[in-house]
């Protein structure tokens, strides 16, 4: 993959992000509150608990300011997952460049939380029908 590919792969990634923030401040209402409460939120959607389910692996991430914080991936645990995913999403925010492996990581994620989010919203959209 290119460099300008993996840009663009950072980019709908961030993408995803704001339409994932956006999405739990309109659900849930929220006025000043941290970041990371608003978005904890999304974890108590049934579909993304049942969806996070569906992931199999356990992974482990660093944060690329402090490489002694790490964040786990543990799909019995939404809080941590939905953290896992916002660490990647800082991750190309605050250092603004990724190594190699990275690529795999962050389209992997793309792929993965879009899926999710794609159905929460579906489910969202249901529920405000009945």
């Amino acid at each position: 993959m290119s460099g300008k590919q993996f840009l663009r792969l950072q980019m709908a990634y961030l993408l995803l992000w704001s339409s994932i923030e956006r999405f739990v401040a309109l659900r849930y209402n929220f006025r000043g509150e941290h970041v990371m409460q608003n978005i904890s939120n999304l974890t108590k959607e049934p579909k993304f608990k049942e969806l996070i389910l569906l992931s199999n692996e356990k992974r482990v991430l660093y944060s690329s300011d402090n490489v002694e914080d790490k964040i786990k991936f543990d799909k019995n645990d939404s809080l941590m997952c939905i953290k896992y995913y916002y660490q990647i999403r800082s991750n190309i925010t605050h250092r603004g460049k990724a190594s190699i492996q990275d690529v795999k990581l962050v389209k992997e994620c793309l792929i993965e939380l879009k899926r999710i989010f794609e159905q929460v919203i579906d489910d969202a959209k249901n529920e405000s029908r009945q």
